[in-house]
């Protein structure tokens, strides 16, 4: 790790580089923990399952600068999409698990996505319905052969959660075809540069429809390693995240970060629960905090606070002052 003063060590590498080197140091401490799922993965058996999935999305035929949309809440396959996107140096288009049909419209068209991963459902929203809705033609499409006049680009959709629609693969299909795909990952580095772009976000278009923030390797790793070392973050760390990974509160200062520095990233539901976020708080011994106010408001104020064992808490981030 970079010295005070120092030039970060993620400097000029690329996210894939910076992940290898992480999982070569931390092999066998956690990675990646989801307390409400029978998910554990250490660094060396996460960036195996990055690079099986990135080889799936070889075998699509996703290369260099093609787009690839995420939509979806809180799941394992966010991360690793995350971080296999960005080893081939696929721009992961993150959307807004809250979006409507007609918002998924817009960024599906406006970011020229070639591929699209979504879960089925979040509490009421039905996810294949709307994407039904938005792309109708994908139900009477073999998958990879989609062609829509409303979005020329895209090709590929690929079911995260629960059943695959028709002209949709499932993510178990997309593991498969990675195992039989050999990529010459020396030359696909060598092909990739740390300023090109690697994440489109979008802003919350308070102001009409959501405006396209275009990030780099770079832009990511070096926000990524300050706000870890304003918090003094290293591998013995355990990062608590119960904010959306969509938002780079969630996928820059939180997955990013512990990445850049070997913690763990400890995440307690697919979307934020008081309750949930304790219990992962206290199970897994989580040495930050990631939340907005009224997230650490309801954890005050969660009825089993007092019985809760949290004092491995030493540091986090709100991203706003509480109110009084």
């Amino acid at each position: 790790m970079s010295k005070a003063g120092a030039k970060p060590w993620v400097d000029g590498l690329l996210i894939g580089e910076v992940l290898r080197q992480t999982a070569e140091r931390n092999a066998d401490r956690d990675a990646l923990v989801f307390t409400s799922l029978d998910y554990r993965r250490t660094w060396r058996e996460f960036y195996d399952e990055v690079e099986l999935a990135a080889r799936g999305l070889w075998s699509l035929g996703f290369r260099h600068g093609d787009h690839l949309a995420l939509w979806a809440t809180n799941v394992p396959q966010w991360v690793v999409l995350q971080f296999a996107t960005a080893r081939i140096g696929v721009v992961l288009v993150t959307i807004n698990p809250a979006y409507r049909a007609f918002e998924l419209e817009y960024v599906l068209r406006q970011s020229d996505a070639r591929g699209l991963c979504l879960v089925d459902r979040f509490k009421t929203s039905d996810y294949f319905a709307m994407l039904a809705q938005a792309c109708p033609e994908l139900v009477e499409s073999e998958p990879g052969l989609l062609q829509s006049p409303e979005y020329p680009e895209l090709q590929w959709v690929i079911s995260l959660r629960g059943e695959t629609p028709p002209g949709a693969i499932s993510w178990d299909d997309l593991l498969e075809r990675g195992r039989g795909q050999v990529v010459d990952w020396p030359s696909v580095e060598a092909s990739l540069h740390f300023d090109q772009p690697i994440n489109i976000q979008y802003t919350s278009g308070t102001t009409g429809f959501p405006k396209a923030a275009t990030l780099s390797h770079r832009n990511l790793l070096m926000n990524a390693f300050y706000i870890g070392a304003s918090q003094r973050m290293s591998a013995d760390d355990r990062i608590c995240i119960p904010v959306p990974f969509y938002h780079c509160f969630g996928c820059v200062l939180g997955t990013l970060c512990s990445a850049v520095y070997g913690a763990a990233m400890i995440i307690p539901a697919d979307s934020f629960h008081p309750g949930a976020t304790l219990t992962a708080i206290e199970r897994e011994q989580a040495t930050a905090l990631y939340g907005v106010p009224t997230m650490f408001i309801a954890q005050l104020q969660d009825p089993t606070l007092a019985e809760r064992k949290i004092t491995s808490l030493r540091t986090g981030i709100m991203a706003q002052p509480l109110p009084d």
